[in-house]
């Protein structure tokens, strides 16, 4: 539940013997209502990331989430399909679509070893200035 700001002063106040100054509170209010919660998109990425694929780095750099994930690669599947579905997996995500938006291909590599290929890529979402 949303509290609006004098709510929540008058709540720390009742809350809390020490005697913190209205601006203190109103400090503390703007950054617990900025503050993103990443517990819950970190268990969301777990849960959209399909079975076949694995995340090999997650990055927060400069209000961008950077995702490093490899594949295996099945033979007649085009590379760029497999990123573009978990790219719109991502995009479609609650715990995503709200708070981060111009998702977009950063870069990709494809070795083959023996009978099987595997593809890495990076993808790239900038937080929202909300």
């Amino acid at each position: 539940m949303l509290m609006t700001p004098n709510e929540y002063i008058r709540k720390l106040q009742k809350d809390i013997s020490i005697n913190l100054s209205k601006k203190d509170i109103e400090s503390l209010f703007k950054f617990e209502s900025k503050r993103q919660y990443w517990t819950p998109k970190l268990q969301a990425l777990a849960s959209l990331t399909p079975l076949n694929m694995v995340l090999t780095e997650i990055e927060f750099v400069k209000n961008k989430l950077r995702i490093t994930a490899m594949t295996k690669l099945e033979e007649g599947v085009k590379e760029f399909d497999v990123i573009e579905e978990f790219m719109n997996l991502f995009q479609e995500d609650e715990n995503f679509k709200t708070n981060f938006n111009n998702i977009k291909f950063v870069s990709s590599s494809r070795e083959k070893t023996n009978k099987s290929a595997t593809l890495s890529f990076k993808i790239e979402a900038k937080l929202n200035n909300n």
